[in-house]
């Protein structure tokens, strides 16, 4: 099989099962939201979504990628102002109620600690506050060590 047939493959028909089990595994059960945006080198900014939860298949927690949104570049034509903590939180809430997952499901949102995402007002996690009572936010502290070991090296 050449690269064209796998990619095919991967994405319409293992790609899409995968989808399935997991939307019927959040639409039951409580689960996490991490988050992080990064930029390709043909200069596209994506977000990637990852969700962790309990599987009760495995009898663990686990940490699944649910989505790569593309927030802007070649793919979307949108002004890079969209990358605004707004248009972010709201990419990521359409992201699950395309596929029918309550938010009210959501208990936790980790990411970096960049401002659009943690600080205490008009960010991603003070929306995701404010639309899930009780939801618990982490910073994730490895990054930012990662960052200092990096500096620390240089």
């Amino acid at each position: 099989m050449k690269r064209t047939k796998c990619q095919a493959i991967i994405n319409n028909i293992l790609g899409e099962a995968e989808k399935q089990d997991l939307c019927a595994a959040l639409k039951e059960q409580k689960f996490s939201v991490m988050i992080d945006e990064s930029t390709d080198i043909g200069a596209v900014k994506t977000m990637c979504v990852v969700v962790r939860y309990y599987c009760a298949q495995k009898g663990q927690i686990v940490s699944r990628f649910w989505d790569l949104i593309h927030i802007h570049g070649e793919e979307n034509s949108a002004p890079v102002a969209t990358a605004t903590a707004q248009h972010l939180f709201e990419a990521v809430i359409i992201s699950f109620e395309e596929n029918s997952i309550r938010i009210e499901n959501i208990i936790g949102f980790g990411s970096d600690g960049c401002n659009t995402m943690m600080v205490c007002h008009n960010s991603i996690s003070s929306r995701f506050r404010a639309k899930c009572p009780g939801m618990i936010v982490l910073k994730r502290v490895c990054h930012s060590l990662h960052l200092c070991a990096s500096d620390a090296c240089k």
